[in-house]
């Protein structure tokens, strides 16, 4: 007889099935079985009458540790598709630039994926609601493979951007739909471990991506690190097909398709767009007062306003509820997410181009340079997950993943020609451990602040609220080592009569001229790293106010985690 796992189901009797549709909540999986259905306490009404909650009580039942090895087995591929995308291109950044001719736009080739991801995020939880985990997943596996095709065959930079963003429109999908069928099965104090391995996941694309990507950018092209993901694609899709249970919503597909917040996805996108634009063309392209600058960040400020107006008065089912924000430990929580993704992708991008601009490595070399940070970053992630399901407890985790980044973000900004191995090394690891504990415990902090039902919706704004980090740094590092990179050239070495310079070209300069270009370069890179510090000690500052919470081991709907008197 097969081993069972214990699993949180969304079994309810027909009139709480009713009512879970009307939250939004899909049952994933199928063949679960009605069990009870419980009136909730009352210490729990106000909180139930504020969140919106319905009153059953999800009840756990048994899955075969067969279904749930085949079930993590497509959840990984289809994770790691989305997260080996940020980073394989990072150490090929440079050999774009050059084939391109285009350094100034190259932080959208990381941005544009970003964005498209990180806009859809939020709409993918109710998408999944709607139409079912698995069929969006599939859908979204699709679009990430039509992208990266296009992104392969790309003949310019404009190309390029823009087959990047259909790749991120799938890449989405992935990222959160396997954060939300994990919610979805395992209750409160067991997500840390099963987190943990999506962690582990993530450390692993982290650690492959720059050492494959950079491998092929010098022994091949770049393309081919695009091209290499086509088959892992289509395996994640095969796996899933089979691996994953259809999960069946009521409802006709225009009825579905009505319940979705449009306007406020489109007002949403449109606002992001319209401030990350300016933000990148700011100083490079465009003088930051010009007329198009500004009106383009007036437009972004009123379309969200009109975003913020809308969710909060007019949306019937709003992509973003505005009442999760009067919980304190989801906004702190929320902070934390967005300074991890400025951190760490801002870090990904940049200390690469360090190591190929300051040290003259090669694009393979950089990446393994990189190994120190995200091999800790693997280590710490799993560990933070596991000592969290030991423990029940995140709080005093949190603050010290926090404490950590403060401490590797500044460290690596002092980074440089004359940095040993052995700094080099220690900076890295200690900003990889400090992602790593951060990674995966601020969704456990959001998860035990709302109820069950809330969780595809709550666990869409974390995706959102991880890669708007990373979208809107990665530009504003961009602007600031192109300005600052123009004037230490024109201070530095004005014979030569340039104002910006590609990574690869640097050891090709002229010998008498080459150390001042290299300073000019470390300094550049340097002043782009600093406003990562600012970011991670806001949200350490930030943190110690979270709320301690004792996170149950038992899945309810009814109510968010208990609040510790510790």
């Amino acid at each position: 007889m097969a081993k069972s796992h214990p699993m949180s189901t969304l079994a309810t009797s027909d009139e709480a099935r009713e009512q879970t549709d009307k939250y939004g909540q899909s049952s994933f999986v199928k063949q679960m079985e009605i069990v009870s259905e419980k009136p909730p306490t009352n210490e729990h009404k106000d909180l139930e009458k504020s969140l919106g909650s319905p009153d059953n009580e999800v009840i756990r039942t048994e899955i075969s540790y067969r279904k749930l090895l085949a079930l993590f087995t497509g959840l990984a591929l289809t994770f790691f598709l989305g997260a080996i995308d940020d980073t394989i291109i990072a150490t090929s950044l440079s050999h774009i630039a050059s084939d391109f001719n285009a350094l100034d736009s190259i932080s959208w080739v990381g941005t544009s994926y970003l964005l498209s991801m990180t806009i859809l995020h939020p709409l993918y939880g109710k998408l999944a609601t709607l139409f079912g985990r698995k069929r969006v997943l599939m859908g979204a596996i699709c679009i990430f493979i039509v992208g990266t095709v296009l992104c392969g065959v790309s003949q310019n930079m404009p190309m390029l951007i823009i087959s990047r963003a259909i790749t991120g429109i799938g890449g989405g999908g992935t990222y959160s739909l396997s954060f939300i069928i994990i919610s979805d099965t395992f209750p409160i104090r067991d997500r840390g471990k099963y987190m943990a391995i999506l962690a582990g996941v993530f450390a692993l694309a982290s650690i492959s991506g720059p050492l494959v990507g950079g491998s092929l950018s010098d022994h091949l092209v770049w393309r081919w690190a695009f091209y290499i993901k086509l088959p892992l694609a289509a395996i994640a899709l095969l796996v899933v097909a089979y691996c994953l249970d259809a999960d069946h919503t009521p409802g006709s597909i225009l009825g579905k398709l009505k319940r979705v917040d449009w306007i406020g996805a489109m007002l949403l996108a449109a606002s992001v767009v319209c401030i990350l634009i300016p933000t990148n063309w700011g100083g490079s392209k465009h003088p930051w007062t010009s007329p198009t600058i500004i009106s383009l960040y007036v437009v972004g400020v009123v379309l969200l306003s009109g975003f913020m107006v809308y969710e909060h008065r007019f949306a019937a089912e709003p992509i973003m509820p505005f009442r999760f924000f009067k919980i304190r430990n989801t906004c702190i929580c929320f902070l934390g997410d967005i300074v991890f993704g400025a951190v760490y992708f801002g870090g990904v991008f940049y200390i690469p181009l360090l190591f190929q601009a300051v040290h003259g490595d090669s694009a393979t070399a950089s990446g393994i340079k990189l190994l120190p940070a995200l091999l800790w970053n693997f280590a710490a992630s799993v560990a933070a997950g596991w000592i969290v399901s030991l423990t029940g407890k995140v709080r005093p985790w949190i603050i010290l993943g926090a404490s950590i980044l403060v401490a590797g973000t500044v460290l690596i900004t002092t980074l440089g020609p004359n940095s040993s191995r052995g700094q080099e090394i220690g900076y890295l690891s200690i900003y990889g451990v400090g992602c790593g504990l951060c990674f995966g415990l601020y969704i456990i902090g959001i998860q035990a602040s709302v109820n069950e039902e809330d969780q595809p919706v709550i666990t869409g704004i974390h995706a959102f609220a991880q890669n708007i980090g990373g979208a809107i740094a990665l530009p504003i590092q961009n602007t600031i080592m192109n300005i600052v990179l123009a004037k230490n050239l024109q201070d530095k070495v004005p014979a030569l009569g340039i104002t910006s310079i590609d990574p690869t070209d640097v050891g090709r300069v002229d010998p008498q001229f080459h150390q001042q270009v290299v300073e000019a370069y470390t300094g550049a890179l340097q002043y782009a790293l600093i406003p990562l510090c600012a970011l991670a000690g806001c949200t350490f500052l930030a943190s110690l106010f979270l709320k301690p919470v004792i996170l149950s081991d038992r899945s309810k709907k009814s109510a968010p985690e208990t609040i510790s008197n510790e």
